[in-house]
């Protein structure tokens, strides 16, 4: 039976180069389709290549994908048997790694754009989406899954200039400077539909090792005064599993089903930022630690709120 991806169909990723993927994660299809500093967006949508990627969908290759990362191909079932129409909902704005942690699963060291010129070039950029957006209704706007929104000054621009036009704005954040953009929260939120914050822990003692130099207390100060502040916006937390971390996943997941709407694991990605990185890929069958690694993950997939995303063909179905 077919089952189709709507990724290729109606999103775009734009990334920290302005360069564009028909995907919500550039390691899943990491194909460029264009540059929007270029190309306006409308062109870049319309292009050879992006009709020649959502034909690999189409006759069910999916020979540009990379599967054995992707998160969505997993989760596909019988919503998805029809083709999609072209047509973009999805805009993921990945368009500046500033952040004020240096998570060795992302990157070698912190990383903070302040150079004028860099600085002004992506305010351009920022301006050339902004203009798309304005012209938009009813997107899906999914803001700083490459570094910390609020640590942004580019990104911190772009929220503070998009129009209410019904559309749906989903942030991601290490959630250490939550409290300090009330200003930012407050002018977005009657498009703010959901926040993303990223743990990788659930102790302070292993979120020093997964997310330095972050401060476990001041992360938990910050998500108690968010759920005070907007009791209502949809709340995720995320985790990103490794080796460092895999034996915290059951207690996190009990932890935050309390409170959050959702969790959302993952497998760790190497982007080149670990010299050790199959040591840390646990999900690997010959790592020494993979039955314990699937063990948990079995369990973990039995929990209501939990989105196993792609970890899904880890899962012991036997058990």
């Amino acid at each position: 039976m077919p089952i189709y991806c709507n990724r290729p169909f109606d999103t775009l990723l734009i990334d920290d180069n302005a360069d564009c993927y028909v995907c919500e994660c550039p390691a899943w299809l990491p194909i460029i389709v264009g540059n929007c500093q270029i190309d306006d967006i409308d062109k870049i949508l319309q292009n050879s290549l992006v009709k020649e990627i959502q034909q690999t969908i189409i006759d069910q290759t999916y020979s540009k994908c990379d599967l054995s990362n992707c998160m969505i191909y997993h989760t596909l079932d019988s919503r998805h048997k029809k083709i999609p129409h072209s047509q973009i909902k999805s805009l993921v704005i990945n368009i500046d790694r500033s952040c004020n942690l240096a998570c060795p699963s992302c990157r070698v060291g912190q990383f903070m754009h302040k150079n004028p010129v860099v600085i002004k070039d992506k305010i351009h950029l920022a301006d050339k989406i902004l203009k798309f957006i304005n012209n938009q209704k009813n997107l899906i706007l999914r803001i700083g899954g490459d570094g910390d929104i609020f640590a942004s000054r580019v990104y911190r621009y772009l929220l503070e200039r998009i129009d209410n036009n019904n559309h749906y704005i989903n942030l991601q954040t290490n959630g250490l400077l939550l409290s300090k953009s009330l200003h930012i929260l407050e002018k977005i939120f009657p498009m703010l539909g959901c926040i993303r914050i990223s743990y990788d822990a659930n102790s302070e003692q292993i979120y020093k090792k997964v997310r330095h130099p972050g401060d476990w207390n001041m992360l938990q100060k910050n998500v108690e005064w968010l759920f005070q502040h907007f009791p209502t916006i949809e709340k995720q937390a995320d985790f990103v599993v490794q080796q460092k971390n895999y034996h915290e996943v059951l207690d996190f997941i009990k932890d935050k089903s309390q409170t959050f709407d959702l969790i959302n694991l993952q497998k760790i990605t190497d982007w080149n930022t670990y010299d050790d990185f199959n040591a840390q890929a646990v999900w690997m069958s010959d790592h020494p630690e993979y039955k314990s690694f699937v063990d948990v993950i079995t369990q973990a997939s039995k929990f209501p709120k939990v989105r196993m995303n792609n970890l899904s063909p880890y899962v012991d179905k036997s058990q």
